[in-house]
C-alpha cells in the first residue's frame, strides 16, 4: 500500500454521549490504530484528554 491507501485505513471516531436520566456527558474515542502502535495511540489519547480536562477545569 502506499501512503494515500494506508492512511485510508487508520482513522479515529470521536462521539459524545449525554445520559439520558443523569445529563452526565462522556467522551466516546474509537481509535482504529495499527495493533503494533496501541499502547502509543492510549498514551497520545490519555494526554489529550488530560488536557482536555485541564482546560474545562474538570481535571
Amino acid at each position: 500500500l502506499n501512503d494515500e491507501e494506508e492512511g485510508a485505513s487508520c482513522y479515529f471516531e470521536i462521539r459524545i454521549q449525554v445520559d439520558e436520566i443523569t445529563k452526565d456527558v462522556s467522551l466516546m474515542i474509537t481509535d482504529f490504530a495499527e495493533e503494533d502502535e496501541i499502547d502509543e495511540a492510549k498514551m497520545l489519547w490519555e494526554n489529550q484528554i488530560s488536557d482536555l480536562k485541564h482546560v474545562l477545569g474538570s481535571a
